[in-house]
């Protein structure tokens, strides 16, 4: 349930972004308000990662302003945006494997007592925020011993560790078997009750259409648009990412031939075989 009354999440305006010479983000827009889903969309190469990567505090280089919960921002490191309660889970999962769930929970956010790990409250801790998600598993296990559909929910528990209120989740069911897409999406409704946003990067039409309230696309770099789901039916968000009709994938065009630069005449396997030559100009 989106919260309309509530103030913004997060605004994002008159983004650019350039690495070297090459500018890969132009004047873009995005918006998030508590408890909603809003689909980050576009081809590969549109510069959604990108986008994100500002938001997370990776690219500090770029031009336009960022507002989270009503403030200004300017963030400097990864570090600046986590405290800001900004969580990205990548397709590449920040856990580490030889540390157990609670300890990967509570990474660079150890709890600690006169200078000494409280490892018992990071247990305890990290049982609250697993029994939230409906996770029945032991925080003293080794990350290793999950598969990845148990590890990507033990990040969005290191998010709520983190007090996240905008949790980014780029392309997250790419490896999730069908189960765990269905434990997710519960645990994304879960998320948007409790007041969180959800920028949600997907490529896939029938997740989008499943779990999305707003939709915003990105093409080459450009902002296109931003619409309800419910009011960009299919066939226009593919024309917004894709720039023309699904019918017009190889659009016709009128060839022109020019001189041909090179003919064969005679061309047979005996005549290869006895020594001749192919030229070309």
């Amino acid at each position: 349930m989106v919260h309309s009354n509530a103030p913004l999440l997060l605004k994002m305006n008159g983004i650019y972004k350039s690495f070297s010479d090459v500018e890969v983000l132009t004047d873009v827009h995005f918006d998030l308000s508590p408890g909603e889903v809003h689909i980050l969309a576009g081809e590969n190469g549109a510069g959604k990662s990108t986008l994100m990567k500002i938001l997370g505090g990776i690219h500090t280089d770029h031009s336009g302003s960022i507002e989270v919960n009503g403030k200004d921002v300017d963030f400097k490191s990864v570090q600046d945006a986590t405290s800001a309660g900004i969580s990205i889970i990548y397709q590449e999962l920040s856990l580490i494997g030889p540390l157990n769930v609670a300890e990967n929970i509570f990474l660079g956010k150890e709890k600690s007592s006169y200078s000494w790990l409280n490892k018992s409250q990071m247990l305890e801790y990290s049982k609250q925020f697993l029994d939230k998600l409906g996770l029945d598993i032991n925080p003293k296990d080794n990350i290793e011993n999950f598969p990845i559909g148990i590890q990507q929910m033990i990040e969005i528990a290191k998010a709520l560790a983190f007090d996240s209120k905008i949790i980014v989740m780029d392309e997250p069911t790419s490896a999730l078997t069908e189960p765990e897409v269905k434990k997710l999406f519960k645990i994304i409704e879960q998320l948007k009750e409790q007041g969180c946003g959800i920028v949600y990067i997907t490529h896939k039409m029938e997740e989008i259409y499943s779990i999305a309230d707003r939709i915003t696309v990105l093409r080459d770099g450009q902002y296109i648009g931003t619409e309800t789901a419910e009011n960009l039916p299919s066939e226009k968000l593919i024309r917004w990412m894709v720039g023309r009709e699904l019918n017009q994938q190889f659009p016709r065009h009128t060839p022109h031939i020019g001189n041909a630069r090179l003919q064969a005449r005679v061309f047979t396997k005996e005549n290869i075989s006895k020594g001749g030559e192919v030229l070309g100009q």
